[in-house]
């Protein structure tokens, strides 16, 4: 028989062993690392299913999530330093740039820097935050699912807010033994504190 494997593609911009990879029918993306000698290729994010990591948008009292069907119109574009989703609403215009980080950006790092903007295009005053989902694999084999700088090892579910006691979190990639694998600053000079971080197992 056949299987079909309908988020398999995507757009791929590459810079160095970082990899962007593109959905732009759903709005979606992933970062793939090449990982160099002895590192076996991984992703950031589950790939089966790219939706599974989302951007939410809340309008006053209303949850828009980027990339279902509804107001918001998307558009996308290469740019030369990485990548832009733009998404339009009569209220609202989002602008999720994805840029490659340089050594400048952060010395002996990889990945992708995201900066988004909201803008309200309307003629009232609205209350606007910003929510990412990020569903992350890499530390599911071994249960060490997260790791945070003043926390340890997160295996539970657990949420800081006001005070975050952090400056960044991981998802290690158990498999490498270089310490690769997802890490979000959440604290530092080019970075916008969240209220709030939140750690969750969805099984």
């Amino acid at each position: 028989g056949l299987m079909a494997a309908p988020f398999a593609f995507g757009r791929e911009i590459t810079r160095g062993n970082v990899t962007l990879i593109l959905y732009e029918d759903i709005g979606r993306f992933n970062v793939r690392i090449s990982g160099g000698a002895g590192v076996k290729p991984y992703t950031f994010f589950v790939k089966e299913d790219p939706r599974t990591t989302q951007l939410q948008v809340l309008v006053d009292n209303n949850i828009y999530t980027l990339g279902e069907p509804g107001r918001f119109k998307l558009t996308v574009a290469e740019t030369q330093t990485g990548a832009r989703y733009s998404w339009s609403s009569p209220l609202i215009k989002v602008t999720e740039e994805f840029i490659f980080l340089t050594q400048a950006d952060a010395p002996l790092t990889e990945g992708i820097k995201i900066v988004l903007r909201v803008d309200n295009v309307s003629e009232t005053d609205h209350t606007i935050a910003v929510r990412y989902l990020f569903d992350t694999w890499l530390g599911e084999k071994s249960n060490t699912h997260f790791i945070t700088s003043g926390s340890g090892m997160l295996a539970r579910q657990a949420a800081f807010r006001e005070k975050l006691p952090d400056v960044y979190w991981i998802s290690p990639n158990m498999e490498s033994e270089r310490g690769d694998g997802l890490l979000v600053l959440t604290d530092a000079p080019a970075v916008s504190r969240p209220d709030a971080v939140v750690f969750a197992n969805w099984k």
